[in-house]
């Protein structure tokens, strides 16, 4: 069940959070923990709202894509050294 405030802000009741942005409860918790994830709790219950889970969301996609980056950097080098080394090679032999 949805909570919304006064302001427009949806807040969601934390299990049904985790579901919306396809993560489990233990993990949700982890992401807590690291200051990744904000959470409130009325009483006992613990909500979620959705500009925190906009935020989550985007940060994980913007960690994605800097460790493509990076992943695409790494296998690129060694192949660019490769082909350099080719090349001196026949320059070599030319010579």
């Amino acid at each position: 069940m949805t909570t919304p405030s006064t302001d427009g802000t949806r807040a969601y009741p934390f299990l049904e959070a985790c579901e919306r942005i396809g993560i489990g409860e233990v993990k949700a918790y982890e992401a807590i923990n690291r200051g990744q994830l904000e959470t409130f709790k009325i009483g006992r219950r613990r909500y979620c709202t959705e500009e925190s889970l906009q935020r989550f969301i985007r940060e994980r996609i913007a960690e994605s894509s800097a460790e493509t980056a990076q992943d695409r950097a790494a296998t690129a080098a060694p192949a660019v050294a490769g082909r350099a080394r080719e090349r001196a090679k026949k320059a070599a032999e030319k010579a």
